[in-house]
């Protein structure tokens, strides 16, 4: 009796020892893939669902040496409006009209939905579980906001298990309702 009561604890150690120890090679890899990113593209689809609004975005962004570039594609509308970060200034560009506006000095300039600052801040996100998506495998990561708000709580990241690349962001509010998410696309890297 006793041999099989020490067994059980030392199968439960073992198992727990071994949990921590693969969370902790997961959080290593991601760290490592995400640090080994320099200059990239990849195709944004975005969709908002609010109480009183439904929208989708596609949207392209690149990174190259000075910063992010986002080139917005749909709405049809907005086609050919670029936004390029710069530190703690946006530069907004519209082709159609030739015309472009510089916001400098911008305190907190929200970079969530971009791909470089889920790059910059992966060490940031927690490692929770791995899950199954139309028979692909996903780590599943989460981070709080350091100054959360009503509508943007926390962030739900999926990073393909095999390539270590973002599959898709998820915003939720305080209530844990989902609305934003973002997917991202054909990310390759950059020379």
């Amino acid at each position: 009796m006793k041999k099989n009561i020490i067994f059980i604890i030392s199968f439960i150690f073992i198992l727990l020892v071994g949990c921590g120890e693969n969370e902790d090679r997961i959080l290593k890899k991601a760290n490592k893939t995400m640090d080994e990113i320099d200059n990239y593209e990849s195709l944004l689809d975005i969709r908002i669902d609010t109480e009183d609004n439904k929208a989708s975005y596609k949207m392209k962004e690149t990174y190259k040496d000075k910063g992010p570039l986002v080139e917005v594609m749909y709405p049809e509308e907005n086609n050919g409006i670029t936004l390029e970060y710069q530190d703690d200034k946006i530069i907004i560009e519209n082709s159609s009209i030739e015309q472009s506006i510089t916001l400098e000095r911008i305190k907190n300039l929200d970079k969530g939905f971009l791909l470089k600052d889920i790059i910059d801040n992966i060490g940031d996100f927690t490692y929770i579980k791995e899950e199954t998506i139309d028979g692909d495998k996903y780590y599943v990561f989460k981070y709080i906001f350091k100054n959360p708000n009503k509508y943007n709580h926390e962030k739900i990241l999926l990073l393909d298990k095999k390539k270590f690349i973002p599959y898709s962001l998820e915003v939720l509010d305080k209530d844990g309702v989902v609305h934003t998410t973002i997917f991202y696309n054909k990310f390759k890297s950059l020379p």
